[in-house]
């Protein structure tokens, strides 16, 4: 099984490609933060699922194609580095925004945060258990800073991100976010390229029987009950379609489409439900409801 890293909550195993870690304590875990992050299935974070190992419980995550963070800075060019701690920071800042989760049980570890080489894409590790991995926001924000700091050597551009905050004593990972962003800009600007950055929409249940929150990651997002064949799972109502709805990301905008639905999908204080098949464009802050499930639009 290869060599154990003992902590204090668990014990980091490979398991092959992946990698799982086993809880020394059963009453470490939090079958309430587990429930959250299958249903949610947030963008960024690695799958996990739950097993027994010698008796214990057992957290897997799937991380096979992928290496971790720490290695790939080490080949990577400046501007794809910067690319994925944009990513980082931003799903940080989505989970500390969301209220469902705790941030401080995201491992941020460089060591322990996985980019699948096809496509650039993170995939990061969120522990459901009890315990906190770190105590505070200034300890957590403080490690961050630690693994950006380590990395320099890399990827010496990261030294114009952490100079701004050498002297102070608190840093604030939206500070950290906004600085790497302009970083970001300038390296595309400095090589002829245009950015165009999709925007980050999400949909929150506001009286779901339980907290679900749905990232939408793809220009045409299906929605619905049936989990085999939608990207946005909504697991707790017969009334919900098997393929309810369609969020639709054109023209840097977004729109819903009603897919049929029985019981209809509506925006907003509208009495009338939504024409099927028709776009029907959305706002910040708006109300979707699909059946008599509501769901606040926030888009980044």
């Amino acid at each position: 099984m290869g060599n154990i890293s003992k902590q204090q909550f668990y014990e980091i195993i490979p398991c092959g490609a992946n990698i799982s870690y086993v809880l020394t304590s059963d009453s470490f875990y939090s079958s309430t933060e587990f429930k959250i992050l299958q249903s949610q299935k947030i963008v960024n974070f690695a799958n996990c699922c739950k097993m027994r190992w010698n008796g214990r419980i057992q957290l897997l995550y799937f991380t096979s194609n992928c290496i971790p963070f720490a290695d790939y800075i080490q080949s990577s060019t400046p501007e794809s580095t910067i690319a994925i701690i944009e990513q980082i920071i931003s799903t940080i800042i989505s989970v500390k925004n969301n209220g469902f989760l705790s941030y401080y049980n995201i491992e941020i570890s460089f060591n322990r945060i996985f980019i699948d080489q096809t496509n650039n894409q993170v995939h990061m590790i969120y522990l459901p258990i009890n315990h906190k991995l770190f105590t505070d926001a200034f300890q957590f924000n403080t490690t961050l800073y630690g693994e950006l700091f380590r990395s320099t050597r890399f990827c010496p551009i990261l030294n114009e991100v952490l100079k701004c905050f050498s002297d102070r004593e608190s840093i604030s990972v939206e500070e950290l976010f906004s600085k790497v962003s302009n970083i970001s800009s300038e390296l595309a600007k400095s090589q002829g390229r245009i950015i165009q950055k999709n925007k980050k929409m999400k949909l929150i249940a506001v009286n779901s029987p339980f907290p679900l929150e749905i990232a939408i990651d793809k220009d045409n997002f299906i929605i619905g009950r049936n989990e085999s064949v939608v990207d946005g799972f909504v697991p707790f109502s017969k009334m919900i379609g098997r393929q309810h709805c369609k969020i639709c990301y054109k023209n840097n905008e977004y729109f819903v489409v009603d897919l049929n639905s029985q019981n209809g999908t509506y925006l907003n204080q509208r009495k009338n439900r939504l024409p099927a098949n028709q776009l029907c464009s959305l706002s910040n802050g708006d109300i979707l409801r699909l059946a008599k499930f509501s769901f606040r639009v926030e888009i980044l």
